[in-house]
Order: structure tokens, then C-alpha cells, then sequence
């Protein structure tokens, strides 16, 4: 998720579910401007062994006081409010929700064109809102 009012990170990105190439391993990230490049940490991981080769669910829980992030009901992530000003929680404000293929870059490196054709398979995709 991307924050609507702003320009990155001080309007906040919510990474619910990243995951790099076919490694197994699945990151759940905050960044703010408290968090990217200042030591703070934003982010989490857990490891989902079938995570190429079966359907998960990816979930988040965003409360005025905290974000949860997990994988098939166990939450792995936890970044709370500290009520330190719009730098620590820019999440009061609208974010975008995408759904997001990237494909090489600084962290995965370069692109291994061999690998292609891929399939990028989502089954669902369910908000839920607390009147």
C-alpha cells in the first residue's frame, strides 16, 4: 500500500506480502520517514515453505493504534503508533492498495529473462472495513 497524499516514504507503504524470486522467505515492511534509512526498524519476516507452489493468506489488521501483518493466521508483524507525529504513523491518511509484480531492481538484482514465461496467480483480494 502507498500513502495517496504525498511522496515516498513520508506519505507511508504498507508492504502486506513481498517476497523475493522463489525464495521462501515472506517480508511484511512499514516505511515512513522514521523508518527508511534512520535504523528503525519497519519490518518482519517469516518463512512459508510452500509459498511458491500453494495459495496463502495474506492478511493485515490496521487500527488507528497498529498494524498487524501475517500469513495464514499467524502475525508476524507488528508496528504500533507511537503518537510521535505524522514522520512515525502517516497512516491516518488515504493509502492505494496494489497489487504490485516487480521484476528486478536493487534487491533481487538483475532479471534472469530465462525464467520467463511466469504466471502471477492472486485468488482473491478481500478489504474489510469496521463501521
Amino acid at each position: 500500500m502507498l500513502g495517496e497524499n504525498g511522496s515516498w516514504p513520508g506519505a507511508g507503504e504498507i508492504d502486506i506480502m513481498e517476497q523475493v524470486n522463489s525464495d521462501t522467505t515472506i517480508y511484511g515492511t512499514i516505511h515512513n520517514q522514521q523508518t527508511v534509512n534512520t535504523g528503525v526498524t519497519g519490518g518482519a519476516h517469516i518463512s512459508v515453505p510452500t509459498a511458491c507452489t500453494d495459495f496463502h493468506i495474506y492478511q493485515m489488521t490496521w487500527t488507528a493504534e497498529k498494524i498487524e501483518i501475517g500469513v495464514d493466521g499467524t502475525v508476524y508483524q507488528t508496528y504500533t503508533n507511537a503518537h510521535a507525529g505524522h514522520d512515525q504513523w502517516p497512516f491516518d491518511d488515504p493509502q492505494f492498495l496494489l497489487l504490485n509484480l516487480a521484476i528486478g531492481g536493487d534487491w533481487p538484482g538483475a532479471v534472469d529473462y530465462t525464467i520467463f514465461p511466469k504466471t502471477f496467480q492472486i485468488d482473491y483480494v478481500k478489504v474489510y472495513q469496521k463501521p
